[in-house]
């Protein structure tokens, strides 16, 4: 073979084997990306998938740390709410129904500093039940009267502040049971310590001040503050506590207030329907800190979740549809005490209506709340519940012309000067002598 001839052999074969090896490293490198032997790309990710995973990292953090404030939140509202009172007879409220709310006031939560040196150890006696309709956004509310005559089980008859120190909290709701017809379905002890901070939270509150009123001691001269009265008067958080818990009008030489007792709870009754009326008001996003406010001066047996639902579905609420009134009474000295008897063909009207959810004054239209704590000369009964009177008997009948009462307002008082009766669908004004029972 001739030397050409050798050369051309050469190129061919080396062609052959660059081909073989070609082959042979193609079919390496589709094995090492078979299916089962797949290792990923070898070449680095793109710039902007990069991007976009930095992004979902970035988004999970800030929502896991969301989640953690939102349940430490959660969890400090659950625990500032947390009652320690023992009221085991309340009831399950029926869905979608309305249900009625104790509402109590205290000076100060365990382990508070009282409000002042001159109310240390003292609770206060405000007692008030309300009856809440969330899907007609309706609240009415009744004051209970803290010198009311009832008959403590086991204690014989007594004032119904006293209840709480003979049998608790249990005994209270019990009472207000029977006394009402109804079922208490939750408690709220309201602390006027952190009230004060509420009222600065929301910035204030307009109340209406029927009465002047003033913070101050005997021993003093000038009190520290001053509460003019007025339709519209704008207060703060120390003037509204002024406001709740005074007993006193001002000038401080006309001393207690022209009526009674009856003045502070119609105080109390305005200030909660203000203070409704600006939380209502307050935009969405402020209600973790406006909630976070009320339940350090708020402890109850309602959920976080049941406080929440209940201020959406209220929002929007004409506050000025709130109803409240001050149970009717009227008073005798009793045992050498002042003490409040129910205007029984009044309250069953009232109390009628108050489990109807209708205006509380309907059908009373003859009815004056200025006799309100007026001295019924011992004109009463000792009841099965609490001493009642009759107002009819004592200054004309209380109801709208024409309207025909139930029988639970029938109220026979003994005449003891001629051993004969006086009914309740009388107008005398005469003062008429009770027998106690």
């Amino acid at each position: 073979m001739s030397a050409q001839s050798q050369a051309n052999q050469a190129r061919v074969q080396g062609h052959a084997d660059a081909k073989r090896r070609g082959r042979t490293q193609a079919a390496g490198a589709t094995a090492d990306y078979a299916p089962t032997k797949y290792v990923g790309r070898k070449r680095g990710m793109s710039r902007g998938k990069k991007i976009a995973l930095g992004i979902v990292i970035a988004l999970a953090v800030i929502l896991a740390c969301a989640g953690i404030a939102v349940g430490l939140w959660y969890n400090n509202i659950a625990n500032n709410i947390k009652g320690n009172q023992d009221i085991t007879n309340l009831a399950a409220p029926a869905a979608d129904e309305p249900y009625y709310v104790l509402l109590m006031g205290s000076d100060a939560r365990e382990g508070w500093e009282p409000v002042d040196e001159y109310n240390e150890g003292e609770r206060s006696d405000s007692i008030m039940v309300a009856r809440v309709d969330e899907k007609a956004q309706k609240v009415s509310i009744l004051s209970i009267p803290r010198d009311l005559r009832v008959k403590i089980d086991g204690h014989g008859y007594g004032k119904i502040n006293s209840v709480i120190e003979y049998g608790g909290y249990n005994l209270l709701v019990s009472t207000l049971n029977k006394m009402l017809d109804i079922k208490i379905n939750y408690y709220a002890i309201v602390y006027f310590q952190g009230f004060l901070d509420l009222v600065d939270t929301l910035g204030g509150v307009t109340v209406e001040v029927p009465e002047g009123t003033a913070d101050y001691n005997m021993d003093e001269s000038e009190p520290d503050i001053i509460l003019p009265a007025g339709d519209a008067v704008r207060l703060n958080g120390e003037q509204a506590l002024v406001l709740a818990r005074c007993r006193h009008g001002w000038p401080i030489d006309q001393g207690a207030y022209a009526m009674g007792d009856y003045q502070r709870t119609l105080n109390q009754r305005n200030l909660i329907k203000a203070i409704a009326k600006e939380v209502l008001a307050q935009d969405i996003t402020k209600m973790p800190a406006l909630i976070e406010s009320l339940s350090k001066c708020v402890e109850t047996n309602m959920s976080v979740d049941r406080i929440i639902s209940l201020a959406m579905n209220m929002k929007g609420m004409d506050v000025e549809s709130m109803e409240s009134a001050q149970l009717p009474i009227g008073a005798s000295t009793i045992n050498g005490d002042w003490q409040a008897v129910m205007y029984q063909d009044v309250f069953a009207v009232m109390d009628q209506n108050y489990k109807e959810g209708k205006s509380l004054f309907e059908n009373l239209d003859n009815f004056n709340s200025e006799f309100n704590d007026d001295n019924v000369n011992s004109n009463y009964v000792d009841g099965p519940i609490y001493a009642y009177t009759s107002y009819s008997a004592l200054h004309g009948s209380p109801y709208t012309e024409g309207y025909t009462p139930p029988d639970s307002a029938k109220v026979t008082l003994q005449d003891s000067s001629s051993g004969g009766s006086k009914s309740s669908s009388s107008s005398s004004s005469s003062s008429k002598k009770s027998s106690n029972s």
